[in-house]
């Protein structure tokens, strides 16, 4: 069970928590959740969803390519990489789909602009200065506090300009005495800003303690508020899953995986990358519990990368790639995809998939076919000048 030295070390060792102290967000049991993964460096789309059984994919890629023996099949033509295997039961029972040659507007293949790109919604780069989930929260939830929550040290680009949004990171440092903290109180005295931002932080803790003790039990070290002071992005997908459980938490969320940036030795980078994220994505699933059912999950990158390996047995940056949605809530088992091949005539400038999905179109179908807003809403305040990015049909139960 949490107890009060536990949720007060987190909260000392935190220094970004940043929450209202006067009231969560006011929700229910059966709200829609949303959970936003950024896969940050630019994942392999050709790798994470291979076409195995396409001689030309095997020519392109002679040393990193996924074999046909090895690939999880989705369907005549797509397959996710051996890693993914509890990505591919969630597809298999209906609860993942896949999307193939997906991108933002952005087509400069670099890591800064692209991720600002995708973060902003803009139809341009220059278009906007907040960030798509930032412009959610304030069209659909208003001034609610605490509808959002962001697990990392800062607020990402997305939920720039928001003011509603929690930031939470896990502790890095051993727990605090209580001796300790009452010592804080007492230094801090003096200066107004730092009491509350210690007070903040132990309201936060606060929340999570009286919410996930009785839901954890008395086994500390099942307990995911302790656990993940481990940091890695398996138990920080714990954690997240918990706070999105809450009868009354925040119902939009963000978390970064860094690492894909795979110029060379790519295999054995992404040996280790992708099982991080299967990994995640089944402890995410199974700490939402109940709450599944209401939610969904979108898994995106900044940019795919070349179809053709380099000479470090890499891949260079590209433009299309892949991303995933799951979720309780997802009308899964369907990939997704206006797929020309793989031919250098239908490559964009001969090197990279061609963009023919736009990303606004998925998440103009999760803002309204399972946050429940509506499309004008969407497309006025959300993703203005957006009309060529039609909303995908049918994602949703």
């Amino acid at each position: 069970m949490l107890n009060r030295r536990h949720f007060l070390a987190i909260s000392a060792a935190t220094a970004s928590l940043a929450i209202a102290p006067t009231s969560a967000f006011a929700a229910s049991a059966t709200d829609p959740r949303f959970m936003f993964i950024f896969l940050r460096g630019g994942m392999d789309g050709l790798a994470a969803v291979p076409t195995p059984n396409d001689t030309l994919y095997h020519t392109l890629r002679p040393s990193i390519g996924v074999s046909p023996d090895e690939a999880l099949a989705l369907d005549d033509t797509f397959a996710l990489h051996p890693a993914l295997g509890g990505l591919h039961e969630m597809f298999s029972n209906g609860e993942a789909t896949i999307f193939h040659n997906i991108s933002s507007p952005n087509r400069e293949r670099s890591h800064f602009e692209a991720m600002r790109h995708l973060e902003q919604g803009g139809d341009t780069l220059d278009s906007i200065n907040t960030g798509w989930l930032a412009r959610t929260l304030s069209a659909h939830y208003g001034d609610e506090e605490n509808a959002g929550i962001a697990f990392s040290q800062a607020l990402q680009t997305s939920f720039l300009g928001a003011d509603n949004v929690l930031t939470w990171a896990p502790s890095r440092i051993p727990e605090a005495p209580d001796r300790f903290l009452d010592q804080l109180d007492g230094l801090y005295a003096a200066s107004p800003s730092l009491q509350n931002a210690l007070a903040d932080g132990r309201t936060a803790n606060e929340i999570a303690a009286m919410h996930t003790s009785d839901e954890l039990g008395d086994d500390e070290t099942n307990n995911s508020m302790v656990a993940v002071q481990s940091g890695s992005p398996q138990d920080l997908a714990r954690s997240a899953g918990q706070f999105l459980a809450l009868d009354d938490g925040p119902r939009i969320a963000m978390m970064d995986i860094g690492g894909w940036d795979t110029h060379d030795n790519q295999v054995n980078d992404l040996n280790q990358q992708l099982p991080m994220l299967d990994q995640s994505l089944q402890m995410l699933k199974s700490s939402l519990g109940s709450a599944w059912q209401y939610t969904s999950v979108l898994v995106m990158t900044e940019f795919g990368r070349t179809v053709a390996e380099n000479g470090t047995s890499g891949t260079d940056h590209g433009t299309a790639g892949a991303a995933f949605m799951l979720g309780g809530a997802v009308a899964g088992g369907q990939v997704i995809a206006d797929w020309r091949g793989l031919a250098n005539d239908d490559l964009l400038d001969g090197r990279d998939l061609p963009p023919t999905t736009d990303a606004r179109s998925v998440m103009k179908a999760i803002l309204v076919d399972h946050l429940g807003m509506t499309l004008d809403l969407a497309e006025t305040e959300v993703f203005p000048n957006s009309g060529d990015a039609v909303k995908i049909q049918g994602l949703f139960t």
